[in-house]
């Protein structure tokens, strides 16, 4: 059974920020500003269970290799991203998808904006 859940008001959380909750059962949701979108992921990363969401938030880095004795060519994506702190897992914030292995992901939640507080669906 899916739970709505409140967590914070809208102003609680600086754009380009975090907050994380904990809530009854033991799990732990980190809350992201992203531009003014908001996204709800578990505090939990798949690897070792290490507090991802304390992590650091960067835009994806991608990088092509060219073949031997030549430059990796890197670029800045759009996408945000978080880096678990333990080992360094790092995930699309928007998607819970580990950059890399797409079969390999943190789980993510619904987020719901009613009367200026944010919500979770649970």
């Amino acid at each position: 059974m899916t739970e709505k859940i409140r967590l914070c008001g809208i102003d609680e959380i600086e754009i380009d920020s975090k907050n994380i909750y904990s809530l009854n059962g033991g799990i732990e949701i980190g809350i992201f500003n992203i531009n003014g979108e908001y996204y709800a992921i578990e505090n939990k990363c798949p690897h070792r269970g290490g507090p991802i969401c304390k992590g650091q938030m960067q835009n994806e880095i991608k990088a092509n290799w060219n073949g031997p004795g030549m430059r990796i060519k890197e670029s800045v994506s759009s996408v945000p991203t978080i880096a678990c702190p333990w080992h360094g897992w790092e995930f699309k914030i928007e998607t819970g998808e580990h950059i890399g292995d797409s079969k390999i992901s943190v789980n993510t939640y619904k987020v719901i904006i009613e009367n200026e507080n944010l919500y979770v669906m649970v």
